[in-house]
């Protein structure tokens, strides 16, 4: 099963309807937007690394 990439406005649309589970993913700038994301459960947030291959 595929799961959903939240942006911001649909985090804050969700989070005042009072769901506090979702399983998907959203972006670390969605979380700075948005920090009371990291409430909801089972949201899982997609951040950049950097890898420095020598």
């Amino acid at each position: 099963m595929e799961k959903i990439l939240h942006d911001t406005s649909s985090l804050i649309e969700n989070y005042k309807l009072n769901v506090r589970e979702i399983k998907a993913f959203t972006t670390i700038l969605n979380v700075i937007e948005f920090p009371k994301a990291l409430e909801i459960s089972k949201l899982e947030v997609l951040y950049p690394i950097i890898l420095i291959i020598n």
